[in-house]
């Protein structure tokens, strides 16, 4: 737990280089093979955190577009609406930029 983020771990940085990472994703619309985040679950504790840091970052992505083809259609579906939610947050956050401007 030393790397897992505050304050369910101590959040620690990595001390040397880490090996290149390459992502390899699995579902559709996720973006995990452009962040520098890895979200997870810790059963044991009952909570949902991450890891961040730079280091996390993939120096490669293999992207295949059939993989899809053989997932469940709930997956799919629940991919989409991701793919979604975060289309329609880049449209939202400008309007937000711009309203908290003008309060200031």
């Amino acid at each position: 737990m030393d790397y897992v983020n505050a304050p369910i771990g101590k959040a620690r940085a990595p001390q040397q280089p880490v090996l290149p990472l390459v992502a390899v994703p699995t579902t559709t619309g996720t973006g995990a093979e452009s962040t520098t985040i890895c979200v997870m679950d810790v059963l044991s504790l009952k909570v949902k955190t991450g890891i961040s840091h730079a280091a996390l970052r993939p120096r490669l992505a293999v992207v295949d577009p059939a993989l899809s083809a053989t997932q469940p259609a709930g997956v799919v579906a629940a991919a989409g609406m991701d793919i979604l939610c975060h289309a329609l947050e880049s449209l939202h956050r400008p309007v937000v930029r711009r309203l908290r401007r003008q309060d200031a």
